[in-house]
């Protein structure tokens, strides 16, 4: 990076003696408008702080994504709760989750890897414990779909295998213990279909399908929240960039 100095100099220094020197402003032009093969430490540390300010944005729409499993308390009433342990559970997780992604909102730093992976685990419990409303089967796989997709387009996210491996955990560790019978089953499939039964809600007809469809809607909302959160950050980003490029252009020669 810092040998291209000495030639923009004596490129400066001709063209100062010689304004008409074309191949002196060739140079300079060329040198200012061609990015340097490595990328300097300045500006990896800009780049770093630019996701930064994106990842707090992003942690903003998480903090409210996770306030959204609130709406929820209004039908588990509706539908009957045979076990509020469950419930309770993940209310106290959405809440403890809204507040860290709003605490880490707040930070002027990149989350460290210990908090990345409390994150991820914490993230993990939620639809963990949600399998035993509709079995393992339904809800459950999108909401860590969701999660997961969330996860891997953070800004200022580390590395992707604790974020992989923790999804297949959760959707396979709920199915793995209701087979060895550590879980009470929530779902039976024979000849005649697939029956699901849960331990924890009840099973009106209306209020189930209700439930699910609102549930499969809030996963679509939750995922286009986060989703344009990032879209406008990367966009306001490109925008300045190629700014900065045509302004350059427009200076030089």
């Amino acid at each position: 990076m810092y040998e291209r100095w000495a030639p923009m100099r004596a490129a400066g220094r001709a063209l100062a003696l010689d304004p008409g020197n074309g191949e002196a402003a060739a140079q300079v032009g060329r040198l200012l408008l061609e990015p340097p093969a490595e990328t300097p430490p300045q500006v990896e540390a800009a780049i770093m702080r630019a996701r930064i300010g994106a990842h707090r944005s992003y942690m903003t729409a998480g903090a409210l994504a996770y306030l959204g499993y609130l709406l929820f308390l209004p039908a588990l009433l509706w539908l009957g709760v045979k076990d509020w342990t469950i419930p309770i559970v993940i209310l106290v997780l959405a809440l403890g989750n809204a507040g860290f992604a709003y605490w880490l909102s707040k930070r002027e730093a990149r989350p460290s890897q210990w908090l990345y992976l409390l994150a991820i685990f914490t993230d993990g419990l939620m639809p963990f414990f949600t399998s035993v409303y509709f079995s393992p089967l339904m809800v459950m796989p999108g909401i860590v779909i969701a999660s997961t997709l969330t996860f891997l387009a953070s800004p200022a996210r580390h590395s992707a295998i604790p974020v992989v491996v923790n999804a297949v955990l959760v959707l396979l560790l709920p199915l793995a213990l209701e087979w060895a019978g550590v879980l009470p089953r929530t779902f039976w499939i024979d000849e005649s279909g697939i029956t699901i039964r849960s331990w924890v809600i009840g099973s009106d007809p209306v209020g189930t399908v209700v439930v699910l469809v609102a549930a499969n809607l809030g996963l679509v909302l939750t995922v286009a929240q986060m989703a344009l959160h990032l879209q406008r950050a990367q966009a306001d980003a490109e925008r300045k960039t190629h700014l900065q490029s045509w302004h350059l252009r427009q200076l030089v020669p």
